[in-house]
């Protein structure tokens, strides 16, 4: 089905996705007005979103860096 130019899930998730990336092609867009003031308030909320996961993503990476080290150190202190 083809409603207004989103013809597959796969559409609306590659639109999210660009729009929530901030990288925006421009390729799809919300046609209606009430299209337009939803996505004005998608983008914030996404946005926000994405920075929370991404924040989350780095503090799990750090944390597991540094335990590698703490462990490495503790093994040459013991050697």
């Amino acid at each position: 089905h083809d409603v207004d130019g989103w013809s597959t899930f796969v559409d609306a998730v590659y639109f999210i996705a660009i729009t929530v990336t901030t990288v925006g092609y421009g390729d799809i867009s919300p046609q209606t007005d009430a299209g337009k003031i939803f996505m004005l308030f998608f983008i914030i909320v996404g946005i926000a979103l994405a920075t929370v996961v991404i924040s989350k993503i780095t503090d799990l990476i750090v944390d597991a860096k540094e335990r590698s080290e703490v462990k490495a150190q503790e093994e040459l202190d013991r050697s």
